[in-house]
């Protein structure tokens, strides 16, 4: 993780970023990828690599089973943020110790 920031923004796809009627502009998430984050994608990776490109820390497709590897691929991460439209994973979420933020709340 040299020259990272110890924070993973985790964003899932499907009608959260605006490239798949969300509201969060991928502007947004390049800019945090650009600032030093550590930025992926849980969820439809195909489309977020298709619109946003290879340059990001991760593309999965799993949600909470993808969390919780990330848990052991980025164990020094101080802060870890799930951006996603479903209320459910809010659960999960905590259960593996993410914040969860809708959507709406990240703009």
């Amino acid at each position: 993780m040299a020259n990272k920031i110890p924070v993973v923004i985790s964003f899932d796809v499907d009608n959260t970023l605006d490239i798949s009627g969300g509201v969060i502009k991928k502007e947004r998430v390049i800019q945090l990828k650009k600032a030093g984050f550590i930025v992926g994608f849980n969820g439809n990776y195909r489309l977020a690599r298709e619109k946003l490109g290879e340059g990001f820390d991760f593309y999965e497709s799993g949600k909470g089973v993808s969390l919780e590897k990330l848990n052991w691929v980025y164990p020094d991460a101080v802060l870890k943020i799930h951006v996603d439209d479903d209320v459910r994973m809010k659960k999960v979420c905590k259960k593996l110790g993410w914040i969860y933020i809708h959507p709406e709340d990240f703009i």
